[in-house]
């Protein structure tokens, strides 16, 4: 994986584009507040990180939309990004072929998520499923994934020239220097690509295992029972009445054939005891009766309520008529004036009923007394029909009662006989199981066999992963690495020439072995140069370990700010030449370190480097991608926006 552009969109059809050489050199020179820096926050940005690190400034105010384009081994991949400060929707665009042609801005959607581009990204560099357990489980595990490589893809300027550390967010916390510790040797092939595998068949063997041991476990116990078991089972059979009581067994092999006997001679059908389908029929009666009394019950009730308010209203209604009949002394008057009383002709002030009045009133109960006296005869025969019926009815209960109660005598009965043949089935369980392990023997044997075999395989399996034989692989691979640093230290004008370099993984530093110390390289090394230096020597040596040894890691490295121990922004005049000077020789012969490393390499490593140097050297000349001073910048002039 190496980069190929790096592509800014702005605003209208606006685009910024850096073209880069693959397995090359590239350069990029200027002067300061030029946009150098941002480059290695874009493509870190680009590249799946969760943070957004583009400082403040033209950039972030006139950029749109962030990308890259990987060149892989087989096809390319285009990564876009919103700049997350014009608030634009959180996402990326993906795009992958085998040759892409850069798409405009009106072209880009988010077509995908960060979480996915990280999950892409570990498939495409080819990272193996791994998670990483710390022994004694004192922190949570750890799954290796693409942000863990990049991290060897990057020397920003705050790095490149610092002693305390060697790599890319190793100051940023704790956690980020220990994921490296933790991820490093699977990067360096310590650890097997196929352990996930490895361990899945093991877990899987185990169970099986602890299977087959349960079983053996389980036939050893029955066998040791089995010599006494026989005579006892002959007892349990006569108590049940499977053999007769007169029968005797003189040694264990006539008890073995006995009991052989019954299982050949006897025939049991035992059931467990269920429903009588008659008693729920009759059960089901039972209820509906119940139920149907109760209906008959409440209409006798309601028809009796209603036959006393009948006679209480005739009672009444005769009362009133008798009261009523006494209206007839006024017959002969009945056209008299309302208002003069009849018996003391005085003057009458409220209204009263005329005699028309209250002679229809008597009327009117005359009435409803015949018809209230017409209804009574048919409302007593109606409560006597009812009553007849709730009589019959409560003499099919009882007869269904007493059938419920008859079903159930004999099932007590057949209970007691089913519980022998219960009882019975127990007995010749029980023989069944005996005799099949006294036939046990050869499936024990086997049992064995089985288990010898996969505990023989779980070793073979766990000794792929064993930590003796990854630790030799990962000191084989750091002695590689310091054949490495040794012979190239030779190259650069180190304090220490003839020293042994190592690289230590639990430390993350270099340590410096002289004839007669051991001098560490966070604690003890001093010069800028020397620190640069050996931050070139452990990261060319890693990626050059990477490539031969075809590991998970993007084949490319930026710099910035190969030169600063020597040429720092404050001495820039402008055109960037160095002069010829003890400085410009020590700054020459790191770029020339950084070449024969790329050329050794012939094509599969990618360097871009980042500074304000400007050599007169050829070979430096001829790697300048871009050179940004005179008002050239990364943020072109008509870009900005008021």
């Amino acid at each position: 994986m190496q980069i190929r552009n790096i592509i800014l969109f702005g605003e209208g059809d606006k685009r910024r584009m850096l073209n880069f050489e693959l397995g090359k050199v590239n350069i990029i020179t200027g002067e300061s507040k030029t946009g150098k820096t941002s480059l290695l926050d874009i493509i870190d940005f680009c590249l799946g990180s969760d943070e957004f690190r583009v400082a403040e400034g033209r950039v972030r105010e006139n950029v749109l939309w962030f990308a890259v384009l990987l060149q892989l081994k087989a096809g390319q991949l285009l990564i876009a990004r919103p700049n997350p400060t014009k608030k634009f929707a959180s996402g990326c665009c993906i795009i992958q072929e085998d040759e892409i042609a850069i798409p405009s801005i009106s072209e880009l959607h988010i077509n995908s998520t960060s979480d996915a581009l990280k999950t892409k990204l570990t498939s495409l560099i080819g990272i193996a499923e791994y998670t990483h357990q710390a022994e004694n489980f004192t922190r949570p595990s750890l799954t290796v994934n693409f942000k863990h490589s990049r991290i060897y893809c990057f020397q920003p300027q705050t790095d490149i020239d610092q002693r305390d550390f060697l790599f890319y967010h190793q100051k940023k916390d704790s956690w980020t220097a220990q994921a490296i510790k933790d991820t490093l040797p699977y990067f360096l092939g310590a650890i097997r690509e196929d352990v996930v595998k490895i361990e899945r068949d093991i877990n899987e063997k185990r169970r099986n295992l602890n299977r087959l041991e349960r079983e053996l476990k389980e036939n050893e116990n029955i066998s040791q029972q089995a010599v006494s078991k026989a005579f006892e089972l002959l007892i349990e059979a006569k108590q049940v009445e499977l053999i007769d009581n007169n029968i005797v067994a003189e040694n264990q092999n006539q008890a073995l054939n006995l009991l052989n006997e019954i299982l050949t001679r006897e025939v049991l059908n035992v059931e467990p005891i269920s429903e009588n389908a008659n008693l729920l029929e009759l059960q089901n009666q039972r209820n509906d009766l119940k139920q149907e009394i109760d209906l008959i019950t409440d209409n006798i009730k309601a028809a009796e309520g209603y036959e006393k308010d009948a006679f209480k209203y005739t009672n009444e209604a005769k009362e009133q008529n008798y009261r009523l009949e006494s209206i007839g002394l006024f017959v002969d008057k009945a056209n008299a004036l309302n208002d003069i009383c009849p018996l003391c002709s005085q003057t009458i002030e409220s209204h009263i009923p005329t005699i028309k009045e209250i002679t229809e009133s008597l009327q009117f109960l005359k009435d409803n007394l015949e018809v209230t006296q017409q209804e009574r005869p048919r409302l007593t025969n109606y409560i006597s029909e009812l009553q007849k019926q709730r009589e019959e009815i409560k003499k099919r209960i009882l007869s269904t009662e007493r059938n419920i109660n008859a079903i159930y005598k004999e099932r007590e009965q057949s209970q007691k006989l089913q519980d022998l043949n219960v009882r019975k089935g127990r007995v010749f369980g029980r023989i069944s199981l005996y005799l099949e392990s006294s036939q046990l023997s050869s499936a024990t044997s086997s049992l064995r066999q089985a288990i010898s075999s996969l505990h023989s395989q779980i070793e073979t399996l766990e000794q792929l992963l064993s930590k003796d034989d990854k630790d030799e692989k990962l000191e084989i691979a750091l002695d590689q690495l310091s054949i490495l640093m040794t012979n190239w230290s030779k190259e650069l004008d180190l304090e220490f020439q003839d020293a042994l370099i190592k690289f230590s993984i639990k430390y993350l530093t270099l340590f410096i072995i002289t004839q007669d110390k051991k001098i560490r390289f966070d604690q003890d090394i001093g010069s800028g140069e020397n620190w640069v230096s050996y931050h070139l020597l452990i990261h060319f040596a890693l990626h050059k370990y990477f490539i031969i040894n075809d590991r998970p890691v993007p084949n490319f490295l930026l710099i910035d700010q190969l030169s600063q121990a020597y040429f720092p922004p404050e001495k820039d005049t402008g055109t960037g030449n160095t002069e010829q000077s003890s400085d410009e020789v020590a700054i020459k012969r790191l770029f020339d370190f950084v070449f024969r490393r790329v050329e050794e390499l012939d094509g599969k490593f990618q360097v871009i480097l980042i500074d304000h140097a400007k050599l007169k050297d050829g070979k430096f000349q001829s790697a300048i991608i871009e050179e940004w001073r005179n008002g050239v910048k990364l943020i072109p002039l008509d870009w900005f926006i008021s």
